[in-house]
């Protein structure tokens, strides 16, 4: 399929320039209006992207943890980091380097060639880009629906629960949505899992989306109560990981629905 680029110029010299794909240009169908952004417009990221995406998976999902950087291995970590976080703390900058890396392994070829069709291989990451630059953000994939991917350490917890394992070998999961600060509270978040929930029941052709949220994060849990998801509550303890719980949920999607 031939794909349109929107490339646009980054403010910062030391930084390359976007070249994200404009949704529209990919999809098979006209986007709904209700799923259009005032000033802003739903792209694919683009290899060059990479570092801004990363970015801005760091300031929405860093929450403040994470491991001591080795005096020996700071000089090396701050060369590896883009402008923006050089003056983010160590851990920060870890966080900002190990997501990047996650990103380029779970997006994969779509980074070189971003595309819509689905994948059990690939994750697709749609963000939000306005006034040139990327400002929410959400991954789409397709998992067990549980959502964890092997070589995780809760994977083994799955051969003591016969009630997990045969539920549906493959879903449509929803993970990583997150809105810039700024914009929080106007409605972005939601919107974009409107855009999400389109993009898998006409794009994938898939009837179900599945995700979880920390059980700590009330906002997002309302949010996902008040869409229509409903809990499935088989997943929670399964899925703990040590220092945090989960809560699982699932929505029917209507294909005809915008």
């Amino acid at each position: 399929m031939w794909v349109a680029l929107a490339v646009s110029c980054h403010s910062r010299r030391a930084s390359p320039p976007r070249c994200h794909v404009v949704i529209e240009d990919v999809i098979t169908q006209p986007l709904p209006a209700t799923l259009m952004f005032d000033g802003g417009r739903l792209v694919l990221p683009h290899e060059c992207d990479l570092n801004e995406l990363a970015t801005l998976f760091t300031a929405c999902f860093y929450d403040g943890m994470g491991p001591e950087v080795p005096p020996y291995a700071l000089e090396e970590l701050r060369r590896s980091v883009p402008p923006e976080m050089a003056r983010a703390s160590p851990r920060e900058q870890e966080h900002w380097r190990t997501t990047a890396a996650g990103l380029r392994s779970r997006i994969g070829m779509r980074l070189r060639c971003p595309t819509l069709a689905p994948s059990t291989t690939n994750s697709l990451v749609v963000a939000l880009a306005e006034r040139c630059r990327l400002v929410a953000c959400c991954e789409l994939s397709i998992r067990p629906p549980h959502g964890l991917l092997p070589g995780r350490p809760a994977q083994r917890r799955l051969a003591a629960s016969p009630a997990l394992l045969t539920s549906p070998p493959l879903v449509a999961y929803c993970s990583s949505l997150g809105v810039e600060a700024s914009l929080r509270g106007r409605g972005v978040g939601r919107r974009m899992l409107r855009a999400c929930e389109w993009l898998v029941a006409r794009e994938w052709g898939m009837t179900e989306l599945h995700l979880h949220v920390d059980q700590d994060n009330v906002a997002a849990a309302a949010l996902y109560h008040a869409m229509g998801y409903d809990p499935l509550p088989a997943f929670d303890n399964v899925c703990a990981e040590p220092g945090k719980s989960f809560r699982y949920s699932s929505k029917r999607l209507v294909v005809d629905g915008a």
